[in-house]
């Protein structure tokens, strides 16, 4: 179009120096409308493109949490697969770093008023290593009668825990998810029953004659839910405060 512009007009009528000053002033205008309608009308920002790192992230830890539950219960562990999604999980999250510092700058201009949203993707990182504290004790199996008494809570906490995970990320996702508040406190609920098993079986004898390597295990489980839970709650808290000051469309 600009070509054309130039071909049909006739700047014989004017001074040289006044059409490039006509010119100069046209580009100008373009210049601050395409801003505006970036800005106003069709904004793309940096914090519409973290988001869905972070969601693809969380869907991975659920992921994560349930091989790591069927290693630790003698179910089957495939290491490659649990390979393959840190190597994605690692990856979603550098992505969403580099979105921070894009964020960021946007806050500096003036151009959003969001807060910062550096504590969410920190928060999905912890979650990371939350599960990652399972998969370390997955390829040691526990052993009767500890699997067998544990493995029902231990089925629903990992259980809930993934419904919540889903949950928030299909928040992050821009959906809507009318019953997020009761899957939160069915996992709340459900790793507190993880925890009270683990203490009942204990006080029952049941972990006198246990290995320290079982012991180590059912621990090690009984925590990594149980920081799962504490992830998630805070990692919630954080994506609502961004969302309450001018990321309403995230």
């Amino acid at each position: 179009m600009t070509v054309v512009i130039v071909l049909l007009a006739d700047p014989g009528h004017v001074q040289p120096w006044l059409a490039g000053l006509h010119r100069v002033f046209e580009i100008g205008v373009g210049g601050v409308v395409g801003m505006a309608c970036a800005i106003l009308i069709l904004p793309e920002r940096a914090l519409f493109r973290l988001f869905p790192h972070c969601a693809k992230t969380l869907r991975m830890c659920a992921r994560l949490l349930e091989l790591g539950r069927d290693g630790l219960l003698g179910r089957g562990l495939d290491p490659g697969e649990v390979d393959v999604l840190n190597t994605q999980t690692r990856t979603a999250l550098r992505a969403a770093d580099a979105r921070i510092a894009e964020a960021r700058a946007e806050r500096a201009g003036w151009l959003t008023g969001h807060a910062d949203p550096a504590p969410v993707v920190r928060n999905c990182r912890r979650l990371w290593h939350s599960v990652i504290i399972l998969l370390r004790v997955s390829d040691r199996p526990l052993v009767e009668p500890v699997a067998g008494r544990v493995a029902p809570a231990l089925d629903a906490a990992v259980a809930a825990l993934g419904a919540s995970m889903e949950g928030l990320a299909a928040r992050l996702d821009g959906a809507a998810v009318p019953d997020f508040a009761g899957r939160m406190a069915t996992a709340a609920a459900a790793v507190a029953a993880l925890e009270a098993e683990a203490e009942r079986l204990k006080a029952e004898g049941g972990l006198d004659v246990a290995r320290s390597e079982t012991l180590i295990a059912l621990y090690s489980a009984v925590s990594a839910c149980a920081q799962v839970r504490e992830n998630l709650e805070d990692l919630v808290a954080r994506y609502d405060e961004v969302k309450a000051e001018g990321g309403e469309g995230a």
